[in-house]
């Protein structure tokens, strides 16, 4: 995207018991409050649905780059993806922002 070092890997599709043991390693790692601010419960999860994914940039990161952030929320809509959890709508999402998801 635009000279951004964004990887082919991605996180996609998860099974309900990905995302279970996913949620789970989250809370014993930073607590159930922590959690349910950056990671969606089993059976809530958009990435069950397999209509969303993470942006992987080519370090292995999740991409938080803000130039890059910002050109995904620029272009996303360009082909046919949305940033869903914005900066600044926090309260309304019930999660914290994340420029990587789509």
């Amino acid at each position: 995207a635009e000279g951004y070092p964004i990887s082919d890997q991605y996180s996609g599709f998860r099974s309900y018991e990905t995302q279970a043991k996913l949620y789970q390693d989250y809370v014993n790692q930073d607590g159930k409050e922590a959690a349910d601010r950056y990671s969606a419960r089993p059976g809530y999860s958009e990435h069950q649905t397999g209509l969303a994914f993470d942006l992987i940039g080519t370090d292995g990161d999740l991409v938080t780059e803000e130039k890059a952030a910002q050109w995904l929320l620029d272009h996303a809509a360009d082909y046919g993806f949305v940033v869903r959890y914005l900066k600044g709508k926090e309260k309304e999402t019930g999660y914290m922002a994340e420029e990587w998801h789509l």
